[in-house]
């Protein structure tokens, strides 16, 4: 009985879960992607000067891709802090109901 209550208490806490592994692996195919639509369109002689470059697939697609990409992996970083913070307001509201039904 005592060695598996060392167990549970040597147990580590992950900071990340398997959900934030999951966000963070789709930001990063948001990332590559951007990146990849961005490559490409120069010209194969350097001297002549391709309109290529201002495509709206390299000027608006995927910078778009690329932030969403970073803004992914910022929910990713903080989702437990999201979670909690989500749960610590619904626990004070939930006591503030029930204390105003106490006063009535």
């Amino acid at each position: 009985m005592g060695e598996k209550k060392r167990k549970e208490a040597a147990k580590t806490d992950f900071v990340f879960e398997k959900r934030n592994f999951t966000w963070m692996f789709i930001g990063l195919l948001f990332i590559a992607i951007g990146f990849l639509l961005m490559a490409g369109g120069g010209s194969k002689d350097p001297l002549v000067f391709s309109e290529a470059i201002f495509n709206i697939r390299r000027i608006r697609i995927a910078p778009t891709l690329i932030i969403i990409g970073f803004g992914i992996e910022i929910y990713a970083i903080l989702l437990k802090l999201f979670l909690r913070a989500l749960l610590l307001l619904l626990n004070v509201t939930i006591n503030l109901f029930n204390y105003n039904l106490v006063l009535t």
